[in-house]
């Protein structure tokens, strides 16, 4: 049951067995005594770390804990359906979370279900990635529309609406001078394991104009390898083996030191940044958070970015949190679950600041009631926003980075007069504004990034409007495309996980099997993961582990 998420290099594999860091049942897996999915997340670095995936075989059953049963109140709900006559306009989240897949997976790993407000479909949904191509023309962002028939309720549409931003620039990367931080508890061996290991994939993806430091927090922290150039792999390598969890991370003393070796390599416009690895057992000591907040900001004013990896964290560090640090400004934080998600992070650190293509991005969805009978976003929303009175839909702009997409699903009731057996090819189709046969129009309004010219606020660029009408079209399920197939699958997971009262035939026989065609390339793997959880929480839902209990909601 050893996932297999290691690139597959040659010098990166021998790296491992001299170290004696080779795959091992215990250092692949969180450091849970519950069992973990069959497969991770499998990154690929932009380095030539191409690897091919591989799915093992369903998980084993699940030892599940004997708790005392446990409430299952709810604090949200699903958005119901909207009356297309007489609320014919909508609009989603162009910022979901992303903390909801890696708590489910935690609980399903500790053989309980999820409460069903931790599912959030929106956030299940963007967690991963889709085949949009990328803009063409001076549009910053495309929209790509695919309609077919709901694969839980047939006489439905569903309605995959997807935004894809036009790629960062292919332009060599800057140098980059890291300089990394490991600060973990005695008891952190599994995740001190997941470090080196992606630090050892992240030497891989260093080129040789590269330098990277190593140093350990803790009571006896100490520099492990000076900034040394990466083209000494074996020094690198050497250094990464001789990391150790010490005890407890003093915090200031060691993020002094590790700003210290940054700045003996500082490199004037590139990427200078240290990455500080924790477990969910550090905390600021007493009285030193003023101070590494002043620290913090100072090193970003001269060019020295922070990112804080917290390794088996449920969800993403919270900044704001006492046990954490204050938030500065120019700082990032990020949580991994799995050691891929681990190397994934590391690998983004390589990465230039992104770049903002649209600013005041607006999006507007809006149905035809001549086709459209009801409608409803596949989201959620709290209970106390659902007792509000209504409004029109708000239509706060954010700013869209390159690379970055959204996506979202609408499930539609199509009018009685609509005829279900025209044929048609779902696909994304221009039609005429206010089109008779048009299902919906779909308007992204943007302007141009001010490019760091603080005379060019946002009143004076001229906004602009990306239109598309979509034609209504039938098309079963089955001839969609995988892209539609899987992100059907990712929402039919999360129906189910939610005992949502609108999964209409959904069974977890259907969710697997949209899942299994929708699988698609999945370079990364992450499908292939996402498929192991589908079948364990089949089993789990199903009986299959006895005494199960469902995990208690989060409290506010």
């Amino acid at each position: 049951m050893t996932p297999s998420e290691l690139p597959g290099s040659p010098a990166l594999v021998a790296g491992l067995k001299q170290q004696g860091l080779a795959p091992s049942a215990d250092s692949a897996h969180a450091p849970s005594s519950a069992a973990s999915p069959a497969t991770v997340r499998a990154a690929t670095p932009t380095a030539g770390l191409a690897q091919t995936p591989q799915v093992q075989p369903a998980t084993p059953a699940i030892q599940a804990k004997t708790s005392a049963p446990r409430p299952r109140a709810q604090t949200t709900r699903e958005i119901p359906y909207q009356s297309a006559a007489t609320a014919p306009r909508s609009t989603f989240s162009l910022k979901p979370g992303n903390t909801s897949y890696p708590q489910i997976r935690k609980t399903l790993q500790e053989g309980q279900l999820p409460s069903p407000d931790a599912v959030r479909l929106e956030e299940l949904l963007n967690y991963f990635s889709y085949d949009y191509p990328a803009p063409s023309g001076s549009d910053p962002v495309s929209a790509h529309v695919e309609v077919a028939d709901s694969p839980w309720s047939p006489d439905h549409r569903l309605v995959k609406i997807g935004l894809q931003a036009r790629p960062a620039q292919t332009v060599g990367r800057p140098r980059a001078n890291m300089v990394v931080l490991v600060g973990l508890s005695p008891g952190s061996s599994a995740r001190l394991s997941w470090a080196q290991r992606s630090l050892l994939a992240l030497i891989e993806a260093l080129d040789g104009r590269d330098s990277l430091a190593l140093l350990m927090d803790g009571p006896q922290g100490r520099v492990i390898l000076p900034p040394t150039a990466a083209a000494d792999r074996a020094s690198l390598i050497r250094g990464v083996g001789t990391l150790r969890a010490e005890g407890a991370p003093r915090g200031l003393e060691g993020l002094r030191r590790a700003y210290a070796l940054a700045d003996q390599r500082h490199i004037p416009g590139g990427i200078n940044r240290v990455v500080w690895i924790v477990d969910g057992e550090f905390s600021a000591e007493a009285g030193t958070r003023e101070a590494l907040e002043l620290l913090i900001r100072e090193q970003t004013e001269w060019g020295v970015l922070l990112s804080v990896l917290g390794l088996g964290t449920e969800g993403p560090l919270e900044p704001s949190s006492p046990r954490w640090m204050p938030t500065p400004v120019g700082s990032t934080y990020a949580s991994a679950a799995t050691p891929a998600e681990a190397l994934s992070v590391l690998r983004r650190e390589l990465q230039p600041t992104p770049t903002t293509v649209a600013e005041n991005v607006t999006v507007d969805v809006r149905f035809n009631p001549a086709r459209v009978d009801q409608w409803r976003l596949l989201s959620q929303e709290t209970q106390e926003s659902a007792t509000a009175p209504k409004t029109s839909p708000t239509h706060s702009g954010v700013q869209i980075d390159a690379g970055q997409s959204i996506t979202a699903l609408y499930e539609i009731v199509p009018t009685r007069s609509t005829d279900s057996t025209r044929p048609g090819s779902g696909a994304e189709v221009a039609a005429p504004a206010g089109s008779a046969t048009e299902l919906l129009n779909l308007e992204v309004g943007y302007r141009s990034p001010a490019n760091g010219r603080v005379s060019d606020s946002a009143a004076n660029r001229p906004s602009r409007n990306l239109q598309m009408g979509v034609a209504d079209v039938s098309r079963s399920s089955d001839a969609a495309t995988a892209d539609y197939k899987f992100a059907a699958a990712v929402v039919g997971y999360g129906l189910m996980l939610r005992d949502s009262p609108f999964k209409g035939d959904l069974t977890w026989e259907k969710v697997q099997t949209l899942a299994e065609e929708g699988q698609g390339p999945d370079r990364e793997g992450y499908r292939a993961e996402f498929l192991q959880l589908v079948r364990q929480a089949r089993a789990l839902q199903n009986g299959s582990v006895q005494g199960l209990k469902p995990q208690e909601p989060f409290k506010k």
